[in-house]
């Protein structure tokens, strides 16, 4: 998944001239908590809501370039979205501006990566969701194919990773659709996997 598949585009901007209190107003009215500053669409800086509340009210007539942050980390819509989330939590930024061929073309803030794990887990969806455990060395696909196959199953995700306590063992997770959910659940347990949770919906049982 690329950024650019996440990200706001044509976000709220604000030229370098631009009176603070317009940006607190700006801020305000949208609900957001920080806009890219931009010239001829080049980004020249960030002001965020941070920055603003720590300014004395007399300060609020300068410009904005007087305050803005230069030095500005950005992404570009073609990286990876989990390169977008160790930059920002690297960083400790809540957003990056996004820029390709030096101009910007949008933001990507932490909501947006939130309701990007909320898409890729499908969070209330009507499907039976589980969650299990096993070794490392062990294929997941292929098990996973074979499980699937002989339960007629209908796979609507699936993410596998490594446990950070233990990164010799995986923990898979996926949601799957059809009416031997159960029996698929139970071989799991004899075949030796511990399973960590089932949510099944009642249509599925």
């Amino acid at each position: 998944m690329f950024v650019r598949l996440w990200m706001t585009e044509k976000p709220l901007t604000v030229g370098p001239r631009e009176s603070l209190k317009s940006v607190k107003e700006m801020m305000d009215l949208n609900e957001i908590r920080r806009i890219p500053v931009v010239q001829d669409g080049k980004l020249l800086g960030l002001v965020t809501e941070g920055d603003l509340r720590v300014l004395p009210p007399t300060r609020l007539q300068e410009s904005v370039s007087r305050i803005m942050v230069t030095s500005v980390l950005t992404v570009s819509p073609y990286e990876p979205l989990e390169d977008a989330v160790h930059k920002m939590r690297s960083h400790k930024v809540g957003s990056l501006p996004v820029v390709h061929e030096e101009k910007l073309v949008g933001i990507i803030t932490d909501s947006d990566i939130f309701h990007a794990i909320e898409t890729f887990m499908e969070a209330g969806a009507d499907s039976a969701r589980l969650t299990f455990d096993l070794d490392g060395s062990q294929n997941a696909l292929t098990l996973l194919g074979a499980l699937v196959e002989e339960f007629s199953l209908e796979v609507d995700n699936f993410v596998l990773h490594r446990r950070m306590a233990n990164p010799g063992r995986k923990m898979a997770a996926l949601r799957v659709r059809g009416s031997r959910v159960e029996e698929f659940v139970e071989r799991l347990w004899s075949d030796g996997y511990r399973v960590l949770q089932v949510e099944i919906p009642e249509h599925e049982l």
